[in-house]
């Protein structure tokens, strides 16, 4: 099942978040050594229909994966607090 993950990828003050590709390898790593699954993070600046995806109004990373059905919500799980300390590392 094809999994997206949206993320907004600016403050409250409109100032896009300045994250490298390498911050989001812990995502990277769980998703392949505890899921078996590749990841795809994307950074789109401007709102957008992205991807053959629905209309995001704002800009974000977004995170492309597949996985099993039954992988989804301990994926999200697993990752979210990942997530978090990534955003909150570069506010």
């Amino acid at each position: 099942m094809n999994t997206n993950i949206t993320i907004p990828a600016e403050t409250e003050d409109g100032e896009l978040l300045d994250i490298p590709r390498s911050a989001w390898a812990d995502v990277e790593k769980v998703a392949n050594e505890e899921f078996g699954a590749l990841v795809n993070i994307h950074f789109h600046k401007e709102p957008g229909a992205y991807h053959g995806g629905s209309l995001i109004p704002f800009p974000h990373f977004l995170i492309e994966t597949t996985l099993d059905i039954g992988q989804v919500s301990g994926f999200i799980e697993r990752i979210k607090p990942i997530i978090n300390d990534v955003i909150a590392s570069h506010l």
